[in-house]
């Protein structure tokens, strides 16, 4: 697995937990905004401590291979997180294929930049894990999830009725796939 990836435009990397405070910073300016669609998400994420001890969990998932996060900055603005693209349940073997999420400053919407982490994370984790599908589970009423998915080429597959729990409330959630056509 590659653990930075540059764009035009962006730093796509697989920071550890000496950059929790960027994670922090990230939390304290979208908790608001992504609690409409994130599941699990507390003010535990406003604390460095916590995001410190999550950054080693998911490291030490990377290591055994089953799952990638790269958080996003702008080149000339290392230090501001402007966003996450994670690949969980990677799978090898007769499967190959792994889950996309991702997640994106409120200030920085409408500006491509999620596609292009995404567009870069994908092919990366395609070439690079020679995995077969890639799928995602977006809330029904996320619009801007929604064009994002189907701009990145995935393909709706269905629905399924009360798939997670956001706010104390059972959510539906589509399910998109992109396959490798190669």
């Amino acid at each position: 697995m590659l653990f930075n990836i540059e764009t035009d435009r962006l730093m796509l990397s697989s920071i550890q937990s000496d950059s929790a405070m960027l994670v922090t910073d990230f939390y304290r300016r979208n908790l608001s905004w992504l609690s409409d669609y994130e599941p699990n998400l507390s003010t535990q994420y406003m604390l460095d401590d916590f995001n410190e001890a999550i950054l080693k969990y998911e490291f030490d998932k990377t290591r055994n291979g089953s799952f990638i996060r790269y958080w996003f900055s702008l080149k000339n603005e290392p230090n501001r997180l402007l966003g996450t693209v994670v690949f969980q349940n990677i799978m090898h073997g007769p499967f190959k294929k792994c889950e996309i999420g991702y997640k994106l400053d409120r200030f920085d919407q409408g500006k491509g930049y999620a596609y292009e982490a995404c567009d870069a994370a994908i092919r990366s984790i395609i070439a690079e894990e020679r995995l077969h599908r890639i799928y995602a589970m977006v809330e029904k009423t996320n619009k801007r999830s929604i064009a994002l998915i189907e701009r990145l080429s995935f393909a709706n597959e269905g629905m399924i009725k009360d798939y997670v729990q956001i706010n104390g409330m059972w959510r539906d959630c589509l399910i998109y796939s992109l396959r490798d056509r190669s």
